[in-house]
Parts: C-alpha cells; sequence; structure tokens
C-alpha cells in the first residue's frame, strides 16, 4: 500500500465551514482538502523509500522506545500512515453511528464511501 497506493491523493474532505489550521493556515469554507499519500509514502522519513523492505517496519518497531512502539504496528494509523482502513478504531468515525457506513461511489477503478456523508475526525 505504501509503494502503490489506490491514489496518489487521499482522504478528501470539504470543508462545511471556516477554520484556521494550528499552523495558522486558513481554509475556507467550500475548500476541498486532501492527503498527499504519495508525498507521505515516499517521504525521507521511510529509510530508502523507493525498495521493498518487508521487516521495514518490523525493524523500526524493534529500534524504538518501548513508549513508541505501537506507532510501527500494522494496525496503526499516525500521521506518516494515512492509507485508513485497518478498521473500526482508526477508521474517521461517523457522526450517526446508528446509520452504520456509508455505500460506496465508484469512479472508475476508485471505491470510496459516498464522500457527502459527515463524518468526524480524531486528531492522532
Amino acid at each position: 500500500m505504501r509503494l502503490n497506493p489506490s491514489s496518489v491523493l487521499g482522504v478528501q474532505c470539504l470543508a462545511l465551514h471556516p477554520f484556521n489550521l494550528s499552523d495558522g493556515t486558513h481554509i475556507p469554507t467550500g475548500t476541498i482538502l486532501q492527503a498527499n499519500l504519495y508525498g507521505i509514502y515516499h517521504a525521507a522519513i521511510y529509510p530508502d523509500p523507493e525498495s521493498f523492505d518487508p521487516l521495514r517496519f518490523c525493524k523500526q518497531r524493534r529500534a524504538a522506545s518501548a513508549s513508541e512502539q505501537t506507532k510501527y504496528l500494522f494496525t496503526t494509523s499516525n500521521k506518516d500512515s494515512l492509507g485508513w482502513g485497518y478498521g473500526k478504531h482508526a477508521c474517521p468515525g461517523l457522526v450517526d453511528e446508528q446509520a452504520g457506513r456509508p455505500g460506496n461511489w465508484q469512479f472508475g477503478a476508485h471505491i470510496m464511501p459516498d464522500p457527502t456523508k459527515e463524518i468526524l475526525l480524531k486528531e492522532i
């Protein structure tokens, strides 16, 4: 998934009201925001990011301090792993949990949850 994500961009959101990011960037209503998956997954945060190393995260977990080891688990979502979809604990939450997961929309080879539905995001 890191070397070949389903898209170079992900986590598309539409700003329903204006807000400011922690760095002072202003996001006006109607702005579409997306995460740059390609940039994150091929960034210098990974040693030799273009090569396949099936033990990459195992090695990073072993080298990390005890308090940092969970960052490198397969089910952990963080700022360096924005693919999401590792289960209910890591995915954005639904505003109306009783309604369940939104139906899928399909555009060519891309399949995604209905982007018109409102979701909750938690800070990681």
